[in-house]
């Protein structure tokens, strides 16, 4: 092995006289010897006296090793290929879930979304011949719990999930989300 003009002056140095600890500690650093904070001086001059000893030795090893590390082991080659932070897969229509949410986003106005699975959708399908299927926002009245009145309601699209945003008449009061199917009697 070839040693680069700078670790020749460096090595020369090491040899010459009585380097520094902070000169042995570059020295140590050109060899890719790892030194550890709390090595004092003599620590240090034996590593890199082991090292030099070892390159004079066998200097094609250094080589062998370092490319050694540059490879990925056999089990992590095959590994599939992880996706960019501004790459994204593409998120799913539905998750087939039975789901009807009412979530406030502010006093005046609600958000709801739907989700419901094929076989709910299917089943909805068969009601909805002879009758409507909507989503009914009730106010719940806190003096009588059986008072409630209708507030809103809207027709449903049962071929895909959905959302919509509802405004309320009155806000700072309880409402629910029913999922209503209405015959065509009334």
């Amino acid at each position: 092995m070839k040693v680069k003009e700078l670790d020749k002056k460096l090595l020369d140095t090491f040899r010459a006289d009585e380097p520094t600890i902070q000169e042995l500690r570059n020295i140590a650093k050109n060899l890719g010897v790892k030194l550890k904070r709390n090595m004092n001086k003599k620590e240090i001059l034996k590593a890199v006296r082991k090292e030099v000893k070892r390159l004079e030795e066998s200097p094609n090893q250094r080589f062998e090793k370092v490319s050694d590390y540059t490879k990925l082991p056999k089990n992590l080659q095959n590994l599939q290929k992880l996706p960019k932070s501004n790459e994204s897969k593409e998120l799913p229509q539905k998750y087939e879930r039975e789901k009807l949410k009412l979530m406030p986003v502010n006093p005046n106005w609600v958000y709801v979304y739907w989700n419901f699975s094929e076989k709910s959708r299917k089943k909805l399908k068969k009601l909805s011949k002879n009758s409507n299927i909507a989503i009914r926002i009730i106010k719940k009245s806190k003096e009588d719990q059986e008072a409630e009145k209708k507030v809103i309601e809207t027709d449903l699209k049962l071929d895909q999930n959905g959302n919509t945003y509802f405004h309320l008449p009155k806000d700072n009061s309880t409402y629910i989300a029913f999922l209503e199917v209405e015959d065509k009697k009334g």
